[in-house]
């Protein structure tokens, strides 16, 4: 079986959006109706940075590692269940594959716990939606959120921030960093990857929070841990070192350090999100290995020799 790729998807705000009916609290199902009535003006994507974010001159080094900054803190993960106009979780067989997301994350935290532990970092991390209720929501979009455009980037900040209380949040559980985990429910036959929108895009992706989407089956399996795993890794700053850098927005990844990965059949968690020996998907446990690179890349080690050795880009966590 080949790399799974997990591509990092970047864009730009171009469309209008009506966001439907909100559940949160997956133990009263206490419901909320929030309307967005937004019209289209050629502007608004102007007036939207203006009046929402800072001016990139102003923002600190601490504000540009956006809601995701250190591994060494509490991490409060929020999940939203998405139906679109192809996908839905409305239908009672859904619970079942809700709670297996859940179980995955549970997974992928651990192992992320666990690795950043034999580098003297001991995380927190509050992601449990079926014991807080405050973790778990459910929305609805008007178009295929399984398509990389535009609209997906700007639909999904302009949902968190109308509907979610993220300084609520973090204040409610002592928490450094914040990030939001988007679940939708598409069949085997979609080849759509996870893809996580990261801060560190900042010519680009110039909004303060990190989210995740998980797109929970892909080339006729389900999403494993180690995706899971990958992509909250990629909220913290990690590259994919699968992917050279063509745009600037990968770290200098070079194509020779990525011929290099295949070669030697590198299991790093940010190269291959299946185990490099056997080639196989697991999902009771994760096999990738969560290397020295990694951790330059995530804020745990100040420096790294292949960094230099290879030419690449410098972790956002270094001044």
């Amino acid at each position: 079986m080949s790399v799974k790729y997990a591509k990092k998807m970047t864009a730009v705000i171009s469309v209008i959006i009506i966001i439907t009916t909100v559940f949160t609290g997956c133990i009263d199902d206490q419901e909320f109706y929030n309307d967005l009535d937004i019209g289209y003006d050629e502007n608004y994507n102007e007036q939207y940075y203006e009046t929402n974010f800072y001016d990139e001159e102003e923002r600190d080094s601490e504000e540009k590692l956006g809601s995701a900054k250190e591994l060494d803190g509490t991490t409060v993960l929020v999940s939203i269940f998405a139906d679109d106009i192809n996908t839905s979780w409305e239908t009672d067989e859904n619970e079942e594959n809700m709670y297996k997301t859940l179980d995955y994350l549970s997974i992928a935290i651990e192992w992320i716990d666990e690795n950043c532990n034999r580098y003297g970092v001991d995380p927190e991390f509050v992601y449990d939606w079926s014991q807080y209720e405050d973790l778990y929501y459910t929305t609805s979009f008007e178009y295929d959120m399984t398509y990389d455009e535009d609209d997906q980037y700007f639909s999904l900040n302009e949902y968190v921030e109308t509907i979610v209380d993220s300084e609520n949040l973090k204040d409610k559980y002592q928490a450094d960093n914040i990030i939001y985990m988007v679940y939708y429910n598409n069949d085997y036959s979609s080849t759509t990857v996870s893809a996580t929108y990261c801060w560190i895009n900042e010519d680009i992706n110039d909004y303060p929070y990190e989210i995740v989407n998980i797109y929970t089956r892909c080339d006729g399996i389900d999403e494993n841990p180690a995706s899971y795993a990958h992509e909250i890794l990629h909220t913290f700053g990690a590259p994919d070192f699968y992917l050279a850098d063509e745009d600037g927005q990968n770290y200098g990844i070079t194509q020779e350090f990525v011929d290099y990965n295949e070669e030697i059949c590198s299991n790093s968690i940010m190269f291959t999100t299946y185990d490099a020996q056997t080639g196989d998907a697991y999902y009771d446990k994760i096999t990738n290995e969560f290397d020295d690179l990694v951790a330059y890349y995530v804020g745990l080690l100040s420096q790294c020799n292949e960094v230099e050795e290879w030419g690449l880009g410098k972790s956002q966590h270094i001044p």
